[in-house]
């Protein structure tokens, strides 16, 4: 009965991956040129972050629905909500602001105005996006589709495993923070400025002045919220730039500390010892 139920699932599972664990492994196995012609042969293309001759790829362009979906999940419902859960709570442990009691009023108001300031900021990029046909995901050094790659394998100072130089890749996370790509069916939309960005931010800044006290809804007060949301867009377009690397430092960090810790002193058995001293006892036998 086991094996009869087995079987299905395991040809159900084979066929929703075969397709792309087939293109991983036709990019591997064919010249360039071979794939894309096998890739314009069924229609598929390679968008930003695909392996090398992915056939799972219709279209790389950024839908209304996936953009739907980011906003919803982002500033609506459980995402948002546990982000803004955990931020009030610790402003909650450290009374930030002291205008509001630590009690559950405040701690009420503390989760409430975070989660009008994510709500805020991810409707003014969902609106602005809409309007401007962008596509917001970020995209690292070596998978930007619009870096050529023949310059880059001519220079043989990038040759490294992500295949740019570290302040050439630090600038790109700049750029790919500051500017953002148009939605195209091959994800090579031109850059332009980042201007649903910058509207998120100033909506998240100026939403919080509806709940926060009289002290932090001044002017000063609003521009320190909208430069804390454009700080942590950038400190995530450089974590998608080198994550790799930190991932690495991490992993090698914790093998040494795992390596420096000495193994506990192993000691002998009770009975061991028992049997040890009980020899040590016994005359011997000539």
């Amino acid at each position: 009965m086991m094996r009869r139920r087995l079987l299905p699932t395991l040809g159900v599972l084979a066929w929703l991956f075969a397709q792309p664990a087939w293109g991983q492994a036709v990019g591997q196995a064919f010249p360039q040129a071979d794939v894309e012609s096998i890739q314009k042969r069924f229609g598929r293309v390679t968008c930003p972050g695909d392996p090398p001759g992915n056939l799972s790829s219709l279209s790389c362009a950024y839908t209304k629905t996936m953009r739907l979906q980011q906003f919803i999940g982002g500033s609506v419902t459980d995402q948002a909500a546990l982000s803004a859960t955990f931020f009030g709570v610790v402003a909650h442990v450290r009374k930030s602001p002291p205008e509001w009691e630590r009690d559950w009023d405040g701690l009420g108001r503390r989760i409430g105005t975070r989660y009008g300031q994510s709500f805020a900021k991810g409707l003014a990029v969902f609106g602005g996006g809409l309007i401007g046909r962008d596509d917001p995901r970020h995209v690292d050094y070596a998978s930007d589709p619009l870096i050529d790659r023949k310059q880059r394998e001519r220079n043989l100072l990038m040759g490294r495993e992500r295949k740019g130089r570290t302040w050439t890749r630090v600038g790109h996370a700049f750029i790919d923070w500051a500017m953002v790509r148009k939605s195209t069916d091959t994800g090579d939309g031109g850059r332009r400025p980042n201007w649903p960005l910058l509207a998120g931010a100033v909506a998240s800044g100026v939403a919080g002045n509806l709940w926060y006290p009289d002290r932090l809804t001044t002017g000063e007060q609003t521009a320190r919220r909208i430069g804390g949301s454009l700080g942590t867009a950038l400190f995530s377009s450089f974590y998608n730039e080198f994550h790799p690397e930190l991932g690495r430092v991490l992993g090698r960090m914790f093998r040494r500390g795992a390596a420096s810790t000495p193994p506990p002193a192993s000691r002998p058995s009770h009975a061991a010892s028992s049997s040890s001293s009980s020899a040590c006892r016994s005359p011997a036998v000539m």
